[in-house]
């Protein structure tokens, strides 16, 4: 076949290449918004910069500020507990030092008045009784006779400071039998007979009682063959006297008279022989 009848027929059955297709008339393209981009003139973009910084600045101040303020109130509450602390302590310190000076004052009332008592005991007088003549004579043959002598008795201070008599009290009494004692003579109740003012038992200075016994013995039975071997003569009492610092003591002393000795003795226990203290005289 000649080659150009070949090439005819190549070019008759040659597709035709089909056209793109076309949308119709009534689609249309999805539509999408627009971009506005604003472009700042240079100065209203230098307004807005510093604008801006002056607002971070505001922003910087402020939390400067807070911090300021809440360092300032930490400062506070540490000062407020430190104060509380330190008045606590003074307060401490204080209630200690009162402690203390109650305490020393104490100590020094206790010292003042243990050294008083130490001086009042030290100082005190002591006043005793010392009999110097019974009043009673007895002959070689046992009689006893006392109507030409007189019974002396004496108060003397052994103490080193004088002793001011405030009262007295003394009496003679005959008991049946050769055991029985008089009954004690009460010193609360009785006070005793009060002295003159001025009257002292000084170092050498007593303080003296003279008695007849024919006078003083109470009743004749004593004056009865006898006697002396049935009854007993007693000599009771007691006396008060102070110290010049205001001390305030009472002796009390009950004598027997014993005629083989022809003299008196003391005799009884406590209730009738005693030197001691009083607190309230009488």
């Amino acid at each position: 076949m000649p080659s150009d009848q070949v090439c005819e027929r190549a070019t008759k059955h040659r597709p035709t290449p089909k056209k793109a297709r076309q949308k119709p008339a009534t689609e249309s393209s999805p539509v999408t918004n627009p971009i506005t981009v604003v472009v700042e003139s240079p100065p209203e973009t230098l307004a807005a910069t510093k604008r801006r910084e002056e607002a971070e600045q505001r922003e910087k101040e402020d939390l400067i500020a807070q911090q300021a303020m809440a360092w300032a109130t930490d400062r506070i509450v540490v000062l407020t507990w430190a104060q509380i602390i330190l008045g606590s302590a003074g307060a401490l310190l204080l209630l200690f030092t009162l402690s203390a000076s109650i305490r020393a004052t104490k100590a020094a009332e206790k010292a003042a008045s243990v050294a008083d008592s130490t001086l009042t005991k030290l100082e005190r007088p002591h006043v005793f009784l010392k009999f110097t003549d019974s009043g009673v004579s007895v002959d070689s043959f046992g009689r006893l006779s006392f109507s030409a002598r007189r019974m002396k008795c004496e108060f003397v201070n052994y103490g080193r400071s004088p002793a001011i008599v405030i009262a007295f009290r003394d009496s003679f009494r005959v008991e049946e039998g050769m055991t029985a004692l008089p009954a004690p003579i009460d010193s609360v109740a009785d006070w005793g007979a009060g002295q003159p003012v001025g009257t002292v038992i000084g170092e050498k200075e007593p303080f003296q009682r003279e008695y007849s016994l024919l006078v003083e013995i109470p009743g004749p039975e004593m004056l009865a063959a006898g006697a002396w071997q049935a009854r007993r003569l007693f000599y009771q009492g007691f006396i008060r006297y102070q110290s010049v610092m205001r001390g305030s003591y009472i002796l009390g002393f009950c004598a027997v008279f014993e005629p083989l000795s022809g003299s008196f003795r003391l005799v009884g226990d406590e209730r009738y022989n005693y030197n001691r203290n009083e607190t309230h005289p009488g």
